[in-house]
């Protein structure tokens, strides 16, 4: 099949999917069913969706990755980037990072974070960048990340891993302004992936599911994505910036021009949903862990907001402590060529004649539940 072009897909379907497929094995109880989730991904994920990034889709010992690319393809999926392969002799695996388009990508790039902390450290973490055509005049500037995981019962923003993690979103960051220094200031730029980090601040238990609040750790998160200059790897919280003193201003226009991103299914629902660990209330209104094949102990109702689809605009008025709320994306978008129209879960839950098969008695496709936004392409 040809690449496809604006003409024909005036929607844009994204979504970003830690597909739990970890090196042969490795498994959380009896099986992970590995080789059915994938075929179910193939026959019924990728048909709904124009670019999918994937986090944990190890290619390290098997060849997982090699048949999806081919089924992908099959399905009209003619470009792709993935993690850089690894062997025995490298002692460690790959990234488990790959991103597949039914738009042509013009131009590939990656990032490897230094080793992680207790199982992470097997693994070549990460970022990939792709630079997507959407139209003979528009790109989208595609970052997927996988980030330090934290295994800890309680996870406090100056705890070993969260600190990992705010060097990775530090170098990634970098990543991102070093790879868009010269783009267009209305092509927009994605980050998305399992950030690992847990934006919700009342995990656990349905009445507060809805609780707007967000955590420290995703505010200096999204502080570090941003590039303020108050948030750094060794800081504890952004602050507000001060605009920029008049006699700073000529060196401040030296300065490639800020990123600001989003975080566009915060915005649209106006709460961090749980896309890892949900759970499910019995007759007698007690919490029960909505999947436990793949899952297992407190991890599998620990009610996080782990995946993310953070949306950036480059704009040199912002970036200095302005924050999400403060103003609505419609605004700030009407001279974009692309821009985000919807937003949302995506679960990808097992339909019950698959699971009555007996090849794959899961319920959902992953321990994690994707994310999906719907972009509209302007003329």
């Amino acid at each position: 099949m040809g690449s496809s072009t604006a003409s024909s897909y005036p929607l844009v379907r994204i979504l970003t999917l830690n597909l739990f497929m970890r090196p042969p094995g490795i498994k959380t109880n009896a099986s992970d069913y590995k080789d059915a989730r994938l075929d179910y991904v193939i026959k019924h994920v990728l048909p709904q969706y124009d670019v999918i990034s994937f986090q944990e889709l190890f290619s390290f010992m098997n060849s997982r990755v090699d048949h999806l690319l081919r089924a992908a393809r099959a399905a009209g999926f003619g470009h792709f980037f993935r993690s850089k392969p690894k062997s025995v002799l490298d002692f460690s695996i790959d990234g488990g990072l790959l991103t597949i388009s039914r738009f042509p990508i013009m131009e590939t790039d990656s990032v490897t974070y230094p080793r992680g902390k207790y199982s992470d450290w097997m693994a070549a973490k990460g970022a990939l960048y792709t630079k997507i055509e959407l139209s003979n005049r528009s790109h989208l500037h595609l970052f997927t990340t996988h980030t330090q995981a934290s295994y800890e019962q309680v996870v406090l923003v100056d705890c070993p891993t969260a600190m990992i993690r705010r060097t990775q979103f530090q170098i990634l960051h970098d990543f991102v302004v070093r790879k868009t220094r010269d783009t267009p200031v209305d092509e927009p730029i994605i980050i998305q992936g399992d950030l690992n980090v847990n934006a919700r601040v009342d995990g656990k238990i349905s009445s507060n599911a809805k609780d707007s609040r967000s955590s420290e750790e995703y505010d200096i998160m999204m502080g570090i994505l941003r590039g303020e200059p108050t948030t750094s790897a060794n800081s504890r919280s952004p602050l507000t910036l001060s605009p920029t003193p008049p006699s700073r201003e000529n060196h401040a226009s030296n300065r490639p021009p800020a990123i600001h991103f989003r975080d566009i299914l915060y915005d649209t629902l106006g709460y961090h949903p749980v896309t890892f660990g949900d759970i499910v209330l019995d007759h007698s209104g007690v919490p029960k862990p909505r999947d436990c094949v793949l899952s297992a102990g407190p991890c599998s109702t620990s009610c996080q907001r782990l995946d993310y689809i953070l949306w950036g605009t480059k704009s040199a008025n912002v970036g200095n402590g302005v924050q999400a709320q403060d103003s609505p994306f419609s605004d700030s978008s009407q001279s974009f060529k692309a821009v985000p129209i919807r937003t949302y879960v995506a679960p990808i839950y097992i339909d019950d004649g698959m699971k009555g098969s007996g090849n794959c008695p899961v319920t959902q496709i992953s321990d994690h539940y994707g994310v999906a936004c719907e972009v509209q392409l302007k003329d």
